[in-house]
């Protein structure tokens, strides 16, 4: 993820356990998250099967 063209050091790698995602990645698809240390909404830039195929592994960029 870090050697990807646009890759920023603020961007998080962001785990999405799923067996199918709700909407394409071809149209903006963002994330929330509740609580925690990484609270808020993000951007998936990118979005891949994790290797074992029980999800899917994303790179996120924090909305502004």
């Amino acid at each position: 993820m870090r050697v990807a063209e646009g890759f920023l050091e603020t961007d998080v790698r962001i785990l999405v356990l799923s067996a199918t995602l709700a909407m394409p990645l071809d149209s903006i698809a963002k994330i929330k998250v509740a609580s925690g240390q990484y609270a808020g909404t993000w951007f998936l830039l990118s979005c891949t099967r994790d290797p074992v195929g029980i999800g899917y592994e994303c790179r996120g960029r924090r909305v502004s």
